[in-house]
């Protein structure tokens, strides 16, 4: 049940990055006027989307976390203790799906975390490529978000396919980062771009 309600959650965020772009543009007199109107960059209004998911996470999270510590409650109430073993929450977490959302580390949350931020920009990016240029932004919306990702992974498949493991693991996830930050400046950089000079409404 908590790997039901972990994955339904994913899926309403995964829908919901789609839906905070389009829904202003939904309806006879479209919202997204209004936002572009306002006396501040544009850049804000990309921002202030990516915030929002960004919160959303983050209380999902607690949202899971408090209701973890409830079931985990709810069983010693039910079950004797001579029938179970308590475990701390940590040994609970260690579990693949959960270690993703609640990182055991400060260095695994930021590497987590920060490839969410990184996935949901590039997907802001592509979305207003297809805002700007209709038909023709698909095209190249799912062509940004190739080069994205082939550039992010380029270090791993580099050091795998043409110098055969050539790197150290930390040399390998030191690149990995600045390909990750250069991708997260570019989406930045290519939707503030788009925002200010190409925009239909």
């Amino acid at each position: 049940m908590v790997l039901l309600s972990i994955a339904l959650c994913v899926v309403v965020l995964l829908i919901y990055v789609f839906f905070i772009w389009y829904r202003d543009w939904l309806g006879k007199n479209s919202f997204i006027y209004r936002l572009l109107m306002l006396p501040t960059a544009r850049l804000n209004l990309y921002f202030a989307k990516a915030t929002a998911i960004l919160i959303f996470v983050f209380g999902l999270v607690a949202l899971q976390l408090l209701l973890f510590l409830i079931e985990m409650q709810i069983m010693k109430w039910i079950v004797p203790a001579e029938f179970r073993v308590d475990l701390p929450i940590k040994e609970y977490t260690d579990f693949n799906y959960l270690s993703v959302i609640l990182p055991g580390s400060l260095i695994d949350f930021l590497l987590f975390y920060g490839m969410g931020i990184v996935a949901v920009c590039v997907t802001f990016t592509a979305i207003l490529f297809e805002r700007c240029y209709r038909l023709k932004g698909i095209i190249f919306g799912i062509s940004y978000g190739l080069v994205s990702v082939g550039f992010f992974l380029m270090p791993l498949l580099i050091d795998t396919f043409v110098l055969n493991y050539y790197f150290f693991p930390v040399e390998l996830f030191v690149m990995e980062v600045i390909a990750g930050i250069i991708v997260l400046i570019g989406a930045v950089w290519i939707g503030n771009y788009l925002l200010k000079y190409k925009i239909r409404v």
